[in-house]
């Protein structure tokens, strides 16, 4: 005969059948929890994300107008200035010649021939010493540069007497040597450019244009005038001051003496492009502020 049930035992188990379903409900509120967290997390995620695509695209637009206006300009006329050279050789003096030039004054051109390909100097010094047929002895000295394959005719000023010769020296310049900062087509040009003599004598006049993205605190102006054999007759030379992108300088220059007919005036602004203080890129007022 089979036992009997135990209907307590019985009952415990059935309230314990009954009691489980509080577990489900636990389960289903735990998840709600986990919904709403995991919903916040995502909303905060989301947040984030909007922020930093956002930040990321307002920094590429930032880069792309500093990039078109300003330092693409300076990469595409750059030469990759500052680079020091391992060989180069020397400048050389090719020639001296004395120009009289008033009964006391005379000049000295001086053609400096640099035969290096990529490599100039910034600062080029020199020291002179003229010797007059008389025995009067005058010297000075001076600084010039001189760019990569440049033929520079460098003119000097003589006062005090009318030398006889003139004599050039440059002191050791090999450490001297870089790469230029511009390449060698960023230069000003000479226009309108004419010459005639008149009563004070020749007088050379015309325009520096700058049609380079850049700003030039200073740069040189030679002009030689040769007759119709090719020989210099008369040099001119000086210093300007700051000229910038688009600008048109005029110049007048004159020889105290007049010259025949048939000359031709070579007119060139020279750059030091060199010397990093003596250029910069161009930048507005409304850019800088």
């Amino acid at each position: 005969m089979p036992a009997p049930e135990n209907q307590n035992e019985k009952n415990f188990f059935e309230e314990t059948e009954l009691g489980g379903e509080s577990e489900p409900m636990a389960g289903r509120a735990l998840r709600l929890r986990l919904f709403f967290s995991n919903l916040f997390l995502a909303a905060l995620f989301r947040k984030r994300l909007l922020i930093l695509v956002g930040g990321g695209l307002l920094t590429f637009i930032l880069t792309v107008t500093v990039l078109n206006k300003w330092v693409t300009p300076r990469i595409l006329n750059s030469n990759f200035g500052g680079l020091t050279p391992l060989a180069v050789d020397e400048i050389q003096i090719d020639s001296v010649q004395v120009l009289p030039r008033t009964d006391d004054t005379a000049v000295a051109v001086v053609h400096l021939r640099n035969t290096n390909k990529s490599f100039g100097l910034a600062k080029l010094d020199y020291a002179w010493q003229a010797t007059a047929p008389a025995g009067l002895q005058l010297s000075g000295q001076g600084q010039t540069y001189i760019m990569p394959e440049q033929d520079k005719f460098l003119v000097i000023p003589i006062l005090g007497g009318q030398p006889g010769q003139v004599a050039l020296s440059l002191p050791p310049h090999l450490n001297g040597f870089v790469r230029p900062h511009l390449r060698p087509d960023v230069q000003l040009q000479a226009v309108n450019v004419q010459w005639q003599n008149t009563d004070d004598g020749f007088l050379v006049t015309g325009q520096v244009s700058n049609n380079t993205p850049y700003v030039f605190y200073r740069y040189d102006l030679t002009v030689l005038v040769r007759d119709r054999d090719g020989q210099i007759v008369a040099a001119l030379a000086t210093g300007r001051d700051r000229i910038e992108p688009g600008d048109f300088q005029l110049f007048r220059l004159l020889w105290p003496k007049t010259l025949p007919e048939a000359v031709l005036a070579d007119v060139r602004p020279l750059l030091n492009r060199a010397s990093r203080l003596d250029f910069d890129l161009y930048l507005p007022e409304e850019a800088i502020r």
